[in-house]
């Protein structure tokens, strides 16, 4: 695995979301936005974080989600949306996210993916 910045896009602050992504120029449909490494996180160590804000930047990890799993650059700063521009999958051999566009993203324009937890409290609990 070799991991460097993306040079496609920026973070700033949105609102009421905290953070979010953006894109520092076009980008095209299919395109690579960043690979993201993970830190994977055991289920011990996910009880702990679970009462801290960390927990809100998670995804699950491992071949049957029992896992969670921190993603470097700016994987955890994507927001969610229900249509949203891009989307992740997991590279759990080599310990990485991918983040991909789902069409073509205007310069500028915040880049959503959807986090795939049917509610709130699968997303906190997922692990528990």
């Amino acid at each position: 695995m070799r991991s460097h910045p993306s040079t496609l896009i920026y973070s700033r602050k949105v609102g009421k979301c905290g953070r979010g992504v953006f894109a520092l120029s076009p980008i095209k449909k299919g395109a690579v936005i960043e690979e993201c490494p993970v830190i994977v996180i055991s289920k011990k160590d996910y009880k702990e974080i679970a009462k801290t804000i960390v927990s809100s930047y998670v995804f699950c990890w491992g071949k049957d989600d029992s896992l969670a799993a921190l993603a470097l650059g700016f994987g955890g700063l994507y927001n969610h949306a229900v249509s949203p521009n891009a989307a992740f999958s997991k590279r759990i051999s080599t310990g990485e996210i991918v983040f991909r566009a789902l069409r073509d993203i205007k310069m500028h324009e915040e880049i959503r993916i959807d986090y795939g937890y049917p509610s709130a409290d699968n997303y906190v609990g997922f692990i528990l």
